[in-house]
């Protein structure tokens, strides 16, 4: 049997724990939910809102370009194409959101984003931006396909373009030309006098260009 002292002492500390249990279940969802609308809340007054505008962790994207090797012995001598991949090409991704506009009724806020992409040499061990790169010309191989669907004067107006800008079925241009600069491509540039310019390209042609 047990000395009264001591079977007091532990009632006594059980009644403390129940009851310090029962303010925590009752107080703690009320200090959770303060910390959520503080911490993850888009507001201009919280902490994590300019990592909303700009994403703190650095995002990159890399691209493998295929080199035809043999553009010469394909066009003249029928060859089969010879293909090295090359790369990677790094870019850092920077992604910034701004005029916000804020619906306080519906708890909803909308914005615009723009996405700039920046190249990065260190993480793309030696290759650069100023690399040459031989490619399918895209423009020549389309408007070829293309050709047969559109009305006559454009089918002539195509075919004197192919011969008037020598069109090769291979072109040689930088790895930022071909991604994101663009590059001047003149049978693009006379079609849109005749078609016009419903992309706001500018005669200008790029796998990924323009980016917005």
């Amino acid at each position: 049997m047990m000395p009264m002292k001591p079977v007091t002492v532990l009632l006594s500390v059980g009644a403390i724990l129940v009851t310090l249990c029962a303010v925590f279940i009752g107080v703690f969802p009320v200090i959770f939910n303060s910390i959520v609308s503080k911490m993850l809340v888009v507001s201009p007054s919280s902490k994590t809102f300019d990592s909303f505008i700009t994403p703190p962790v650095p995002v990159y994207m890399q691209i493998w370009l295929f080199n035809v090797t043999n553009p010469d012995d394909i066009r003249y001598h029928g060859a089969k194409p010879i293909i090295k991949e090359v790369g990677p090409f790094t870019y850092m991704e920077v992604r910034k959101k701004f005029d916000f506009v804020w619906d306080h009724d519906r708890g909803t806020v909308t914005y615009r984003q723009n996405i700039s992409y920046y190249f990065d040499e260190e993480m793309s061990y030696g290759h650069k931006e100023s690399d040459n790169i031989t490619t399918i010309n895209a423009i020549m191989v389309t408007i070829a396909a293309k050709v047969d669907k559109l009305g006559p004067a454009i089918q002539l107006a195509v075919e004197l373009g192919f011969m008037r800008f020598k069109e090769s079925l291979f072109i040689t241009r930088t790895v930022g030309e071909l991604l994101f600069h663009g590059y001047e491509e003149p049978l693009l540039n006379k079609l849109t006098q005749y078609l016009g310019d419903p992309t706001n390209s500018n005669g200008r042609f790029g796998f990924l260009y323009p980016v917005s």
